[in-house]
Formats: structure tokens, C-alpha cells, sequence
């Protein structure tokens, strides 16, 4: 049962250490998106959401014995700051913080399949269903980023001045002669 507890424990540090890199991620991503007002509020939201993730995972943590690691959280943190530093400072911040915060999700999606799978296994209830609960948002977050990434795109190029126009039309010296019959 101890080593049980600990290996959960472990996992659910890991998640909370993955949640405020997230955080840090985002509350650096938040301020550079300014200028796309529906990019800059799922951002938002889901900073919030993110916060309140470390919430239910610090509960979770208590719940079964545990308490978080301050070492992995404060590696978590430097990870998103260096998330958002590789980002910053180039022409197309907006188009790579969306590819890179998808990414990151399916990190967060795949470890909270592992997670409910764990506590499952373990006997923990509980924390399966918070663990399932984190999930949905985190899928919802992913498939919003993917749904509108398109659009994020054409409104970054848009801003740059390309244009998206129809292909020219050939030029009567283009034009060739039909073949012969």
C-alpha cells in the first residue's frame, strides 16, 4: 500500500509541477496576444483553469498522504519560462505561442489519461474523478487551439499584409495557342 501511495503521489507531483509550468507559460503568452482578443481570452480562461487545476491536484495530493514538490514545481516554472522565451522575440510570437500551447496540452491530456488510469488501479476514486474533470478542460483547451489554429494563422498573415487572393489570371502573352486539330 505505501509504495502504492507514493508512486501516485509522484505522478500527481509531476501533474502539479506540469500545472505551473503551464502557468508560467501562459501568464507570459497572455500579455503577448494582445492584439488577438479571442486568442488572448481562451488564454486567459485558461490560466484560470490552470490555477485551479493545481487546486484539485494539491487536494489530491493531501487526500492520500502526500505534499507537492517544491523542487519539480520551481523546475516546472523555469520549463515555462523557457517555453515563452523561445517564442518571444520573433515576428511570429502569436502563430507559435498557439502551436506551442496545443502542444503542450497533449503533454497535459496524456498524463491525465495516466493519471486516471493510476488512480483507478490504486483505488482512489476520488481522484480519478478530479483527474477526469482537469481532463476535459484540457481537451476542450486543445481542441479549441486546433479548431481555430487556421484562423489564428490567416489573422497573424492578415496583420503582416498578406494577403489571401485568388491566383492572377494569365496575361494574354501567357496564353498559348491552342494545339492544332
Amino acid at each position: 500500500m505505501a509504495k502504492q501511495k507514493s508512486i501516485l503521489i509522484k505522478w500527481l507531483r509531476d501533474a502539479h509541477a506540469m500545472e505551473a509550468s503551464a502557468e508560467s507559460m501562459l501568464n507570459k503568452q497572455v500579455s503577448r496576444v494582445k492584439g488577438f482578443p479571442r486568442l488572448n481570452q481562451r488564454f486567459a480562461d485558461h490560466l484560470e483553469e490552470t490555477r485551479e487545476h493545481q487546486e484539485r491536484l494539491d487536494h489530491c495530493i493531501d487526500r492520500i498522504g502526500g505534499d507537492t514538490s517544491m523542487v519539480k514545481e520551481m523546475v516546472g516554472k523555469f520549463s515555462g519560462s523557457m517555453q515563452a522565451l523561445a517564442t518571444s522575440g520573433s515576428d511570429d510570437d502569436v502563430v507559435k505561442a498557439a502551436i506551442s500551447i496545443y502542444q503542450y496540452e497533449c503533454l497535459e491530456i496524456a498524463t491525465y489519461r495516466a493519471l486516471i488510469a493510476a488512480a483507478d488501479a490504486y483505488g482512489q476514486p476520488e481522484v480519478a474523478l478530479i483527474c477526469k474533470d482537469i481532463l476535459a478542460e484540457e481537451e476542450e483547451m486543445a481542441s479549441w487551439l486546433i479548431d481555430n489554429l487556421a484562423e489564428i494563422t490567416r489573422t497573424y498573415l492578415s496583420k503582416q499584409g498578406v494577403g489571401i487572393s485568388p491566383p492572377p489570371m494569365p496575361s494574354s502573352s501567357d496564353r498559348r495557342s491552342p494545339p492544332p486539330v
